[in-house]
């Protein structure tokens, strides 16, 4: 039932993005009244193609941190809508009044006007408008049907959180071009087609932050937590093999030990197998079955089979490649989920509204409002980044304890002091030394003067005293 839901998930999302992009392509070609424009359905062929991989392949199973068929789905509806605003723009800003209206010329018995009729839509501005609401919209709730992949139901629910606030703020970035009063005040700024082509660009920009899944992968914190208790997990189950291991030898120690001398043994065997394949290999001595005969018919097997087995190496490369990229993203988790809002939304949105109220003197309460909000939130996304990745050095006890600086003091004097009766001791100790090596040295002079010679036994000298004697 669950794999059920989930390819009437996929499958409902993928049709509703192609729904609404025909819709704005349709619409596009009724503004321009020109049929070129429905080339942009041949953009609907990738997402189809995605679907089928997703849905027959992949069974209904997006990816983690990227959803394909959003991208495409902006892909198709952000150039319809690049084009069909430019057009309006230019329409308001060519008329002498700047709160009027551009109304598309369309027969009324074609299907779309009798539409907008039901809707009470009568210009283009505001069709133009309600259709990019409805692009956000579906965007948030696109991602909510999507299956939720390898992301969990707390990750989703954060994700989505997300999202109604960004799109809130993408929202309220039109709103420079918008509104009355900002167009009443300075009409020479919707003139300006460097300024209306990069408010645009941005808009759309900001927009590519939907497809993109890396708020709801873990942080550092939460994978470290994970992994510890994975790796506790590991080790109880270890330890309880091995007292599991160790009681049964204790039970029955002769079969366990013939079992345990066999398992290396052939483990060893294997060992050698692999070096000595490995040494063949490496030497050119790889030893290969003799064919009598090939025939066309094993050749062209053996081609194919090769072939085969290139196109295997190369996918295998390539996602090995992504899961590579895919784990180093996962060890800067956090700081790319801080640069994507500062880089594609805050920080480009703040430049605008600064050269809004600088360089158009355009002075609105809402706008200041929104100025100053973006500006906040760049500077905590910075701050954010300051504390996750800079580790100040340790700092010293007295810049925080001025008062211990006489304890200090008091402590190095009596260490000083300290030191200087030890080295009096050891000074006396080797005078003491001294002296008392002095004395022993006399002494042993002394001793060797009145020493008294010991009588000779030459027999010469015994022979003359035996001649002395009468």
């Amino acid at each position: 039932m669950e794999r059920i839901f989930t390819y009437i998930a996929a499958l409902f999302t993928r049709l509703l993005f192609c729904l609404h992009a025909i819709a704005m392509i349709y619409w596009l070609v009724t503004l321009k009244q020109d049929r070129m424009y429905f080339l942009f359905l041949l953009l609907l062929v990738a997402l189809l193609v995605e679907t089928i991989i997703t849905v027959g392949f992949r069974k209904g199973h997006e990816y983690s941190w990227f959803c394909p068929s959003m991208f495409l789905y902006l892909m198709t509806m952000i150039p319809c809508d690049w084009i069909a605003k430019i057009e309006v723009l230019d329409c308001v800003a060519s008329s002498n009044d700047a709160s009027s209206t551009c109304i598309t010329a369309v027969n009324e018995t074609e299907e779309i006007f009798q539409f907008l009729q039901g809707i009470n839509i009568t210009d283009d501005e505001r069709l133009l408008y309600t259709m990019e609401q409805a692009l956000v919209l579906i965007l948030v709730i696109g991602r909510w049907l999507l299956p939720k992949g390898g992301i969990s139901r707390d990750q989703l629910s954060q994700l989505l959180l997300i999202y109604i606030g960004t799109a809130a703020d993408i929202m309220e970035f039109t709103e420079i071009i918008k509104e009355d009063d900002i167009r009443k005040t300075n009409p020479k700024m919707l003139q300006n087609h460097h300024f209306v082509n990069a408010v645009i660009l941005f808009w759309s920009v900001s927009l590519f932050q939907f497809p993109l899944t890396i708020y709801a992968m873990e942080r550092s914190a939460q994978r470290l937590e994970k992994e510890k208790a994975e790796l506790e997990e590991r080790l109880r189950k270890v330890k309880e093999e091995k007292d599991f291991r160790r009681r049964r030898n204790q039970v029955a120690p002769s079969p366990a030990l013939y079992i345990y001398k066999k398992d290396q043994s052939r483990e060893y065997k294997e060992k050698e197998e692999i070096r000595v394949r490995y040494i063949q290999s490496k030497s050119g001595l790889e030893i290969k079955p003799v064919m009598t005969s090939v025939t066309s018919m094993d050749e062209e097997e053996a081609a194919t089979h090769a072939s085969r087995g290139r196109c295997n190496r190369c996918w295998k490369r390539f996602t090995q490649g992504v899961d590579n990229f895919a784990g180093k993203m996962k060890d800067y988790t956090e700081l790319v989920s801080l640069l994507i809002p500062m880089l594609m939304q805050d920080g480009p949105f703040l430049v605008i509204r600064l050269i809004v109220i600088a360089y158009y003197q355009i002075y609105h309460d809402t706008l200041y409002f929104l100025t100053v909000k973006n500006a906040l939130v760049v500077m905590l996304q910075v701050y954010r980044i300051f504390v996750l990745y800079y580790k100040p050095p340790e700092e010293d006890i007295d810049d925080f304890f001025p008062d211990s600086d006489g304890s200090h003091r008091l402590n190095n004097v009596q260490t000083a002091i300290k030191s200087v009766q030890h080295t009096r001791l050891a000074l006396s100790l080797v005078s003491r030394l001294q002296q008392q090596a002095k004395w022993r040295r006399k002494r042993s002079l002394n001793s060797g003067r009145f020493k008294v010679k010991r009588p000779s036994h030459d027999p010469k000298d015994t022979d003359s005293k035996k001649d002395d004697m009468p």
